[in-house]
This record gives structure tokens, C-alpha cells and sequence, in this order.
């Protein structure tokens, strides 16, 4: 006679539910596939030095590539179009505000099931800022020219160049026309400088800007 408590018939749900726990957890084991992987910035660091965003999309990748920018959607930002094994690329905006952002990137995979597994990574970042020395001149006349040193307060580690544009025609950068636009390389060793000429009596601001870097304007007045 069979005892029905250990028979074949009531092991059958045991079966079931074992081989339906075996393909969840197969499934949460694809979704750490690692399809997208943000490179930088580098993840809790500056984004110094880095003036692209850059994202690692993996072999197994199946579409649905997207990334924010402290929840604003950036994806149209990335080329090339994302694809298995490449790295997709995008601009740093200029004049980021100083402080904590955070980049999102997502994109799909297929579990070894055949589901769509949705994975993504994320970096979160602080954005150095510019630092003038002296931080304004009020007491520059015509024809005068003051130096002004640059620092970040996160040294780039590389050369990193950084554009000066003046709001008027009173002053002069760099021995540009007065007005006129300019541009200096910051050095590897955070130590660069320019220079600011008096042309006009009245106000002016000098808007110094470094992808990857929050922008700040050196300003003063001409006598």
C-alpha cells in the first residue's frame, strides 16, 4: 500500500516551486548584467579633468539606452547611437552649478530566460569650481593691466583649457581687442593666470568658463 505522505504525487508542487525559485533567481542574476557602465565621471569624485560624459555599453546590450542629468532627461546628448561593445559619449555643459549632481544611465539585456532585464548604473559627482586671485580690481584706469591667477579648487590633473569673455568694450583680455573674447590653458598644476587691461571708465565682468567646471565671472571697474 502507498503512503500517499511520501509518494510521487504530493512531490510535484515541491518540484514546481524549487525549479520556479531556480528561474527567479536566474532571473536577479541577469538583472546585475553590467550592460551599461558609466566611465565617467569617475563615481563620488570631481569632474575634473573629465569634459565628456562616457558610458560603457555591453555585449549583451539590447536597446533601450537613456540617461539623466539630475533627473533631466540627456540621452540625445550621447553619441555614437548606442550598440553591443562601445562607449557612447556627450559633452559636460558648461557652467554646471558647483556642488552634487548625479548621472543615470540605463539600458536593456535579455535574461537567460528570454525576459527583458532592465539594468543601470549610476555616478554621483561634485563639480569643482574656478577661483580668482585677486577676486576683483576696482581701482583699475585706462591703459592699466592687472594679472589675474586662476585655480580650480580641484587641481585637473590635466591642461584644461578655459574661455574669457568680457560683458563690454571697457576692458581688454589678454591683449584682445577691447570686448572681445579670449581664452587661456589652465595647467596641469592648477596654476594659470591672465590678464585684464582698462580701456573705458564703468563696470565690467569677465565670465570665465571650463567644461566640467562650475563658471565664474571676475569683475571690477575702470576708473
Amino acid at each position: 500500500m502507498r503512503d500517499h505522505r511520501f509518494g510521487r504525487r504530493p512531490r510535484r508542487p515541491y518540484r514546481f516551486a524549487l525549479a520556479l525559485m531556480a528561474a527567479s533567481l536566474a532571473l536577479l542574476a541577469s538583472g546585475c548584467s553590467g550592460v551599461v557602465e558609466i566611465i565617467q565621471p569617475t563615481k563620488s569624485g570631481p569632474v575634473a579633468a573629465a569634459p565628456t560624459f562616457q558610458v560603457k555599453i555591453g555585449s549583451n546590450y539590447t536597446g533601450a539606452f537613456n540617461a539623466d542629468l539630475d533627473g533631466t532627461p540627456i540621452t540625445g546628448w550621447f553619441t555614437p547611437a548606442a550598440a553591443p561593445n562601445t562607449t557612447v559619449t556627450a559633452l559636460v555643459p558648461s557652467c554646471l552649478v558647483g556642488g552634487a549632481h548625479e548621472l543615470i544611465a540605463r539600458a536593456n539585456s535579455t535574461s537567460t530566460g528570454g525576459g527583458i532585464v532592465v539594468d543601470n548604473d549610476i555616478a554621483d559627482f561634485n563639480v569643482p569650481s574656478l577661483q580668482f586671485n585677486p577676486t576683483s580690481v576696482t581701482n583699475l584706469v585706462p591703459g592699466q593691466s592687472v594679472s589675474v591667477t586662476v585655480n580650480f579648487t580641484v587641481a585637473p590633473g590635466i591642461a584644461v583649457p578655459v574661455s574669457l569673455a568680457p560683458n563690454s568694450t571697457r576692458v581688454s583680455v589678454n591683449g584682445a581687442a577691447a570686448g572681445a573674447p579670449s581664452s587661456m590653458l589652465m595647467p596641469s598644476n592648477n596654476a594659470g593666470s591672465f590678464t585684464v587691461t582698462g580701456v573705458a571708465p564703468g563696470a565690467f565682468l569677465v565670465a570665465a568658463n571650463a567644461k566640467g567646471y562650475q563658471c565664474v565671472n571676475f569683475g571690477g571697474n575702470v576708473q
